[in-house]
């Protein structure tokens, strides 16, 4: 998330469990640890701009709003980490990280797991509490209630893609009506077998 970002202020530390790296070839390291974040700030990057468009993407179809154009500049956006411990593995050329957890100006949370590799390819899952503001008027959408929304992200540190199958799935069950138990079951099934298939490990 701190990938390319514009600027980043906070306190982070690392503590290693193992570490087993091959002079040979770096990038097989095998590397077991936790990263302690103390409240950072962050003037997003690549990454944390698609977080920041993602969770805003949400809000709007939620509030029936017309949805942020994608690639829109949000250079004032921020992204808060508040102090947190992640546990991180690396393993494979990977880096596998769950429950990193970050909040968007207008105070919209996601929640991230997955993998970056040494190559810098990605495979994140953006998970997004629903907000009980965002369907407080909306009594079709009272389903969701304590819910979250899935989306995988794809791509590269530099160029990351939102999974647009999902989200376009999202959209049309959001906005296109009545949002009751069967439904809202299908949505989660769907994207959880998205991450499935995304995070498959070898």
């Amino acid at each position: 998330v701190l990938a390319d970002a514009v600027r980043t202020e906070g306190l982070f530390s690392i503590d290693l469990v193992s570490a087993r790296v091959p002079l040979a070839d770096a990038q097989q390291s095998q590397i077991v640890g936790r990263l302690t974040i103390e409240q950072a700030r962050i003037a997003p990057g690549p990454l944390a701009q698609e977080f920041i468009q993602l969770g805003r993407q949400i809000e709007a179809l939620l509030r029936r709003r017309s949805p942020p154009v994608a690639g829109t500049p949000s250079d004032r956006a921020l992204m808060t980490l508040d102090n947190q411990t992640v546990e991180f593995q690396m393993v494979d050329g990977r880096v596998y990280h769950r429950g990193l957890e970050m909040t968007i100006d207008g105070g919209v949370r996601v929640r991230t797991s997955g993998w970056v590799g040494a190559d810098q390819t990605l495979a994140i899952l953006a998970e997004i509490p629903i907000q009980d503001r965002w369907i407080r008027d909306e009594p079709l959408l009272e389903g969701l209630r304590n819910q979250s929304l899935r989306i995988p992200i794809g791509g590269t540190l530099s160029r990351p893609q939102v999974d647009a199958r999902a989200l376009a799935q999202i959209s049309e069950q959001l906005v296109g009506g009545a949002v009751r138990g069967a439904v809202r079951g299908a949505i989660t099934n769907e994207l959880d077998k998205q991450l499935e298939k995304l995070l498959r490990r070898r």
